[in-house]
């Protein structure tokens, strides 16, 4: 025991940082000319199998993170400067500490538009009816493509709220955003495109019609006036697939870091924390070949914001929502050892309405 306090005596009497002429470094340089990667399209079902098991049991059995917190010197993330800050990146912009944006800039976020042209009939180009959030994409009169999300039936402005006001949040704290914006349209004036089809149940392929488009609305909130509120968030081009949350992309020479080792995704249990956006996982996430100056790389996206500030997607989110993983072996495990006596925070919330 002595000896281990001596080591940690030594460890906490370190030199000063040194420093360089060119620190502290304010600009990652990842944006580097590369060839177009491949797509990729990871499993849903073996992701939430690795972090429900494999990633909460490594995180458990990870005795030097576990006494590195403990002892207060917790692994540092790599791509830090000396400066301890993070730079510029494809990943996230110092929008704030370099320029703080005023109340108008935090308003538009990324929008430079004023979104779908409503000056002629929108045309849906693409269609998902199944699962719990049905919804499309369209096309509008000058060309440019947005996906419509919806509010649950009975919850108006409860999904497209949250998910406009996250993505505005996420925009300001650095992250890269599409550009998001609350629509009002009728289904009067809106078309279908010709031949267009969807998956239905088993993955066959029917046309998508009129009765279609029927069965979402009626699963989605509609105004008196016959109106539909909905979020259009903007096509992001050249998609590329998900991001992973840990270790890098092999076909992406500038991805030099882990990304478990990230600040900027580390940072994001905090900033999600704040507003409850309890669904973010590789899939709410979007890697795309930017051109950018004459380069080509890969620029990393936050997408799909709908599960946050009390929205659940589909409706109000429930007490333990944010509060635990979907199935949390540390609080199982305490749990079982007490017989269930130990009672969490959210226990003593009551349903939402």
């Amino acid at each position: 025991m002595v000896s281990v306090m001596a080591v940690l005596s030594i460890s906490g009497c370190s030199h000063p940082p040194t420093y360089t002429s060119n620190d502290p470094i304010r600009v990652d340089n990842d944006r580097q000319n590369i060839a177009e990667p491949s797509d990729t399209d990871p499993s849903l079902i073996w992701q939430y199998a690795d972090r429900i098991v494999f990633t909460q049991a490594e995180q458990i059995l990870n005795l030097d993170r576990g006494f590195g917190k403990l002892f207060g010197h917790p692994e540092q993330a790599w791509n830090i400067n000396s400066f301890d800050e993070v730079p510029n990146s494809s990943w996230y912009s110092n929008r704030q500490s370099e320029s703080p944006m005023t109340d108008e800039q935090i308003r538009r976020g990324p929008c430079d538009i004023n979104g779908p042209d409503q000056t002629a009939d929108w045309t849906i180009i693409r269609a998902k009816v199944m699962g719990q959030t049905p919804g499309f994409w369209i096309e509008d009169g000058k060309g440019n493509r947005y996906i419509l999300k919806f509010d649950p039936r009975g919850y108006p402005e409860l999904a497209t709220g949250a998910a406009a006001m996250a993505s505005r949040y996420l925009y300001a704290m650095g992250y890269n955003v599409p550009e998001e914006y609350i629509v009002y349209w009728h289904p009067d004036n809106i078309s279908i495109k010709e031949g267009l089809t969807y998956k239905a149940g088993g993955g066959a392929k029917k046309p998508f019609t009129r009765q279609s488009l029927d069965e979402i609305i009626a699963k989605v909130h509609v105004m008196e006036d016959g109106r539909i509120r909905s979020l259009a968030s903007m096509a992001l081009p050249n998609v590329k697939g998900p991001f992973s949350f840990d270790g890098t992309r092999a076909d992406d020479p500038n991805d030099w870091c882990r990304h478990e080792h990230r600040r900027e995704l580390r940072a994001l249990y905090v900033f999600c924390s704040l507003i409850n956006h309890w669904d973010i996982k590789d899939q709410n996430s979007l890697d795309i070949y930017a051109d950018e100056n004459g380069n080509r790389y890969l620029k990393h996206y936050l997408i799909d914001f709908g599960t946050t500030f009390g929205s659940k997607g589909d409706g109000p989110q429930k007490p333990d929502g944010g509060y635990t993983n979907t199935f949390d072996l540390r609080d199982a495990f305490v749990s079982l050892i007490t017989l269930g006596l130990k009672k969490w925070q959210w226990e003593k919330f009551p349903e939402p309405p």
